[in-house]
């Protein structure tokens, strides 16, 4: 099954027995898909799968964590990128403009339900998450859309250089984004790739692409809900085309243990909502002094 969302200046599907995986974010005036296709149909799920070993493209969701890992305090292993992307989703509500979806987590006791809206260039995705045992959780929370690079491409953070720095062992050497915006050509070798997170006192909540021809696509959210952001640079090595992920989150790094270790991930309290939200605005042109629908809360 697909689910086909419609707007003018958009065209979105997803796929809710794979994860829901959004498969396709296509702007309809510049006839430009934003993200990494398959090479064919859609792979079955297999619960024994690795994220890497799977499609590889489009936007999945990651909890309870991203790199495998040990609940912390027990003994429950928690799979590689976490359950969603590997669970059927079920659907809630359809209309023309929107699709609810919600899921149980395989290895704890938490359950997301996701609401994506579509209208005139826009995309906004609301999401839902309930604790459902009495006990508090640690959940570990990114979104990974991987976006497809094409030449020329510039990512830019805002109008001052970043830091981002690299968590794993073997990766020791920060990168520093200019202020005019990083090409992936320039980032990383081609057939490698690097996993960065954003200096977390930069307190980013915006990130736009802008390509060759002015077409850009701006994320956005609320530092209130996701205080950090990781950004997966992929220049051939894993997926089939050079991509990059931006991926807002609310915990520094990938594997929960370690977000915990690091104090970076508060516990949620039992039978507890959370929300949150996460926007895609599309433009065709070069767009100067975007600012965020979600500032104007943030300041307050």
């Amino acid at each position: 099954m697909t689910v086909l969302l419609e707007a003018p200046g958009v065209a979105l599907a997803m796929s809710p027995e794979h994860g829901a995986k959004i498969t396709s974010l296509r702007d309809t005036i510049a006839h430009r898909e934003w993200f990494e296709q398959p090479r064919g149909d859609l792979a079955d799920l297999d619960p024994g799968l690795s994220f890497d070993e799977g499609d590889l493209c489009g936007w999945d969701e990651m909890m309870p964590t991203i790199d495998a890992c040990r609940y912390p305090g027990t003994t429950i292993e928690l799979a590689d990128h976490g359950d969603l992307w590997r669970t059927p989703w079920t659907v809630d509500e359809v209309s023309a403009r929107s699709v609810t979806t919600s899921v149980f987590g395989t290895s704890l006791p938490f359950s997301l339900s996701r609401t994506i809206e579509v209208s005139s260039q826009r995309v906004d995705l609301h999401y839902s998450l309930q604790t459902r045992e009495a006990g508090a959780l640690h959940l570990l929370y990114a979104a990974h859309p991987l976006f497809r690079y094409l030449p020329g491409t510039r990512v830019v953070l805002d109008a001052v250089p970043h830091r981002l720095v690299g968590l794993r062992d073997d990766d020791t050497s920060p990168l520093l984004w200019p202020v005019g915006g990083l090409d992936l050509v320039d980032a990383v070798p081609a057939g490698t790739s690097r996993k960065l997170f954003l200096d977390p006192s930069a307190r980013l909540s915006t990130v736009r692409m802008i390509d060759a021809r002015g077409t850009s696509l701006t994320m956005s959210w609320r530092l209130d809900e996701l205080a950090y952001l990781g950004v997966w640079l992929d220049h051939g090595h894993l997926s089939q085309h050079p991509v990059l992920s931006i991926e807002p989150t609310n915990g520094f790094g990938d594997s929960l243990q370690r977000c915990v270790d690091r104090s970076s991930i508060a516990p949620i309290p039992g039978h507890t909502s959370r929300t949150w939200t996460i926007s895609v605005q599309l433009a065709n042109r070069s767009v100067v002094g975007f600012e965020s629908p979600h500032d104007d809360k943030e300041r307050q």
